[in-house]
């Protein structure tokens, strides 16, 4: 309605003073939105970390408990019924934050094992689950399982039932969802806004200006990369052909000349095979420009590389 009023009196600047306080009402809204599903996420990530300590706290007294059952029935006649007792208590607890099973070994200790059959208590030893950061994706932690030699080993997919698997849904499934589909939302309000928009004249005469911010895009290596790669720069050089999906580029060879591929990571979609590397030259696809570079290492083969096109769009939205 704004936007029809402006061009019905295009010479009424308090028209034209309404249409943009209208854009940075919304573009509020949506900032408002992106923050609240932000604060939603650290707090998952904070209660994740809680529960992960009360799983330790039980695993290691499950596992104390296995060495004092022991001590206690070395004489047979002075079973450890109070201990076990206790033991059970505190296993039933374990089993409401995270599937597992149990069973007892010869020597009468009880061995948990965290779904997915990796030990959690096996004797008088507890692993230790600990969260850390996910360095392709800082907004994700993932949980690793530390055995009794001090090697980590990620186990998120394994947690399957009980609260943490609740905990780690939401955070590493529900909010990205939420956030992605806002950003996409935020995205295609702005291209389709200012491809509009760009069509009009100022009251000074100008043309092709955008209503809101011009939208931005992000590039970023693969932390698994071998290679010297990275992404120099990523760039909008056609609004009009920016679509709302993500990319991953693939090297298919270490050459010379290294080679690429490039793939719609959001449809599985080939958008281009074999293009040769060029360090410090722009490659163009889908209204993007895609520059890489390297330390005087080459990409080595399989090194990836992934191009947002629509994450924090929410966030930046502004007239």
């Amino acid at each position: 309605h704004d936007f029809q009023a402006v061009a019905q009196q295009p010479q009424e600047s308090s028209t034209r003073h309404i249409l943009v306080q209208q854009g940075v009402t919304v573009a509020a809204a949506f900032q408002q939105l992106a923050e609240g599903l932000d604060t939603l996420r650290h707090d998952r990530n904070t209660a994740l970390g809680n529960a992960v300590s009360e799983v330790n706290t039980l695993s290691s007294q499950i596992a104390a408990l296995n060495e004092a059952i022991v001590k206690r029935e070395i004489d047979p006649k002075n079973p450890a019924t109070t201990l076990r007792d206790q033991q059970d208590a505190l296993i039933k607890r374990l089993a409401e934050k995270v599937n597992l099973g149990t069973f007892v070994s010869d020597t009468g200790q009880v061995t948990v094992l965290l779904g997915g059959g990796r030990p959690l208590v096996e004797g008088n030893r507890a692993s230790q689950l600990a969260t850390r950061a996910d360095p392709d994706d800082p907004q994700r932690i993932p949980l690793d399982l530390t055995d009794a030699e001090s090697t980590p080993t990620e186990v998120t997919a394994s947690i399957r039932r009980g609260s943490l698997q609740g905990l780690i849904e939401v955070r590493d499934t529900v909010l990205p969802d939420l956030s992605q589909r806002l950003d996409r939302l935020a995205a295609q309000l702005t291209t389709s806004l200012n491809n509009i928009h760009s069509t009009g004249y100022g009251l000074d005469g100008s043309t092709g200006q955008n209503f809101f911010t011009a939208r931005e895009v992000s590039g970023q290596a693969l932390a698994a990369n071998t290679g010297g790669g990275q992404v120099q720069s990523a760039t909008v050089f056609d609004p009009t052909r920016l679509t709302l999906d993500d990319y991953r580029l693939t090297f298919t060879a270490t050459g010379p000349p290294a080679t690429f591929d490039v793939v719609n990571a959001t449809t599985g979609v080939a958008v281009a095979a074999g293009q040769s590397y060029t360090a410090g030259a722009a490659f163009r696809f889908d209204g993007l420009a895609v520059t890489l570079a390297d330390n005087g290492t080459l990409p080595q083969t399989g090194d990836t590389f992934l191009i947002r096109s629509t994450r924090d769009a929410a966030k930046r939205l502004a007239v």
